[in-house]
């Protein structure tokens, strides 16, 4: 009969302290759910930034190599999980622009070796 359905809490403008709590819950669930959904959006945006704007080199020296090896940042990788990081922990501005060979790969120009060879050392 419509008389009891139109007589349910849902029909009224009266609420009892456990529907206004319950409601204020499924509210702030939803509100946390959605701020979630937003960092996990933002994290994935950032990601996906990150890897078009990152370059990888295919030939290292062995030399060059050996040095990574030895470097900080290595070091660093050992003491600490950052298999997770999504964004860069350090930049190196190089004082010369780097050129692509007949394959793609990136590489420091000839007339720029030497400069080149000195900033490895110093990072090293």
């Amino acid at each position: 009969n419509m008389k009891i359905i139109l007589k349910h809490q849902f029909f009224c403008d009266i609420e009892d302290e456990t529907t206004s709590k319950l409601c204020r819950e499924i509210a702030h669930d939803e509100k946390e759910e959605a701020r979630q959904y937003k960092i996990e959006q933002d994290m994935k945006l950032r990601k996906s930034t990150l890897d078009k704007r990152t370059e990888n080199l295919s030939l290292v020296s062995s030399e060059t190599q050996l040095k990574l090896e030895l470097s900080q940042w290595k070091s660093l990788q050992s003491a600490y999980d950052l298999s997770q990081v999504t964004f860069p922990t350090s930049c190196i501005v190089l004082p010369y622009e780097l050129e692509k060979n007949a394959s793609g790969d990136l590489r420091t120009p000839a007339r720029n070796t030497a400069i080149a060879y000195k900033l490895g050392l110093t990072i090293a």
